[in-house]
């Protein structure tokens, strides 16, 4: 029968073992040291000799003769309902565990008996020890069991305060009023706080597992006039600035959206009240976070400290999705030159329009053509769609799903992962060609120069104008951020200059074609930006500091309906944030191209 037990790095006689189940395959074990903490190395095996997995915190119990202790978190063999003994240094221990309940009392009792009546900072460190045990343990199949085991520890250990009443003959008053995850290590926190005494200066977010974070001088704050107008008991000419905008980073883990605390604490007293159920979905926290730039110009210390920070967690998530199915329409291409990636968000009746255009260019058919779907409601839709447009316009194609919204940069990382041509093409979906011969035009300039990294076309509106004739970088005199500029924008396709070849600082993703080896070489478009703005330049100055060139080919036009492949109210609330962040990232390298 196999078992588990503590063995130590030096003969010394731990005492007064305490056992509890966190989950049928973690225990929680709590054993007293005479000697210091530096003096006993801890390591736990199976009863075979074998090393089973283990977490270990020593900390301190200040009301105790041998105040050294040691709080361990075991993983049990999977094979053991029941592990047959523990013991400590070889020596067996009794066990008083009869089996695991969800609620268990056993390690209720652990925490009663060795960790209730510890000093603040101790308990702190030990609710993040114990929170960090829902990465550790990494139970997909238990973790809801494992988080509400342990918030029902944490419970027991934290420190609670009284309610602080919204009320305005009261002195202390909290509110929180928006909570957002953003992965398991940092969260987003909005609201206002009252001290009419100004004695309590500090805001604590405490996790239902038990992690915590203090959110102090770092707040960003603001004016409250309705929380103003709230306070009249008193009579105060005192500037408050009640709002609160926070990213908070967790000592600790969680998992769970409901159970937040905060308190507002301080030397003049505290105050504590529960939150509202955390946003856990990463778009709609994205739109939470990038909301609070209204309360500041672009590129203070609101977007450094905390929409920074929080939009890149948020990106991570979002830009972690996979392929989830993949579909083929017709014979795929051997060796094309040529893979054209459509990216596809929210709108899929331009693939129709695409399409028919497509379908009196015979060049579009010696190319492999890749649609990738963004929005995965739409999968179903979309796949009828492309069979009967396959059967339609007789162009080969191929479908890829994405299992969730995973943003521009993502989704073209995705379809090119799935290409294989020598050269990719990436293109919106309400791009639309103006004649035939397109690509081939944009291949052979790209040919004609090893040092190019890329090349993209003309792009005009409907009324024959330019959107885009190559880009650059532009500043006004009263920002400090760079935006992205078209050239010739909005004069005649006919304008001598705009039909020029030439080298370009950037050209614009809504079509861009770059040889394959040099999108992998780069790791493809940057998922940290929101959204389908300002990926494109962010990687042609990728390709500029390869020691690449950019190209703009005019020979090549095509339509663009511009930012109509996605809403408009998305691009907005995006695009200040996007060109603040590639400022943070380029300022540097735009001004040497600049000239500055």
């Amino acid at each position: 029968m196999t078992g588990a037990r503590v063995r130590v790095g030096k003969k010394v006689a731990l005492s007064e073992p305490l056992y509890g189940r966190l989950t049928p395959e973690l225990l929680l074990a709590a054993l007293v040291s005479p000697h210091g903490r530096h003096e006993v190395s801890l390591e736990a095996c199976n009863k075979d000799g074998t090393p089973a997995p283990s977490r270990t915190l020593w900390y301190y119990d200040e009301t105790s003769e041998s105040p050294d202790r040691v709080l361990m978190v075991i993983e049990l063999p999977a094979d053991e309902e029941q592990p047959s003994e523990i013991s400590i240094d070889g020596l067996p221990a009794p066990l008083i565990v009869d089996g695991f309940a969800e609620g268990n009392e056993a390690a209720a009792d652990v925490v009663r008996e060795r960790l209730s009546a510890l000093a603040p900072d101790e308990r702190t460190k030990i609710l993040a020890f114990l929170s960090d045990t829902l990465e550790w343990a990494n139970q997909e199949s238990r973790g809801l069991t494992l988080a509400k085991a342990l918030q029902r520890l944490a419970a027991m250990i934290q420190l609670r305060a009284p309610h602080a009443s919204v009320a305005g003959d009261q002195a202390l008053g909290l509110a929180v009023e928006t909570l957002a995850l953003l992965d398991s290590t940092s969260v987003w926190v909005t609201g206002w706080s009252r001290d009419q005494d100004g004695r309590a200066d500090e805001l604590w977010l405490h996790a239902p597992e038990g992690a915590s974070a203090r959110a102090g001088a770092e707040a960003f704050r603001y004016k409250r006039p309705d929380v103003e107008q709230h306070y009249t008991e008193l009579l105060d000419d005192a500037e408050h600035k009640d709002g609160f905008i926070a990213y908070l980073e967790l000592r600790g883990t969680t998992r769970l959206t409901s159970g937040w605390r905060a308190l507002l604490t301080g030397p003049g007293g505290a105050g504590e009240v529960a939150c509202g159920p955390a946003i856990s979905d990463p778009l709609a926290a994205r739109r939470v976070v990038l909301q609070a730039l209204a309360r500041e110009r672009i590129g203070g210390p609101l977007t450094v400290n905390h929409v920074y920070p929080a939009v890149e967690r948020l990106q991570a998530r979002i830009g972690g999705g996979s392929v989830s199915e993949t579909h083929r329409f017709g014979a795929r291409p051997v060796d094309p030159s040529v893979s054209i990636v459509v990216p596809l968000y929210g709108r899929i009746d331009f693939v129709e329009h695409q399409l028919v255009h497509f379908a009196h260019d015979p060049e579009i058919g010696e190319c492999e053509l890749i649609y990738v779907l963004d929005s995965p409601e739409l999968a179903d839709q979309l796949i009828i769609q492309a069979s009967h447009l396959h059967r339609l316009c007789g162009i080969p194609l191929t479908l890829v799903i994405l299992e969730r919204n995973v943003g521009f940069g993502a989704a073209n990382n995705a379809a090119v992962a799935e290409a294989s041509g020598e050269a990719v093409l990436l293109l919106n979906s309400d791009v639309i060609p103006a004649t035939g011969g397109w690509v081939g035009r944009l291949l052979a300039a790209l040919r004609s120069d090893p040092g190019l990294g890329a090349v993209g076309p003309k792009l005009l509106f409907e009324d024959d104008t330019i959107q885009h004739a190559g880009m650059h970088f532009e500043i006004q005199p009263s920002s400090s951020i760079w935006t992205n500029a078209h050239y010739f924008k909005g004069m005649h396709r006919s304008l001598p200059q705009a039909n020029v070849e030439r080298d370009v600082p950037a050209v614009t993703g809504a079509c861009m074609m770059v040889p394959r080896d040099v999108y992998r070489e780069l790791g493809g478009l940057s998922a940290r930006y929101v959204q389908g703005d300002y990926e494109d330049s962010d990687f042609c100055l990728r390709l500029h500091m390869l020691g690449k060139r950019v190209r703009y080919v005019p020979d090549a036009e095509l339509y663009h309906l511009e930012a109509q492949s996605y809403p408009d109210d998305l691009r907005r609330l995006t695009r200040s944030y996007n060109s603040w962040l590639q400022t943070h990232l380029w300022s540097d390298e735009i001004e040497r191209m600049a000239g500055l």
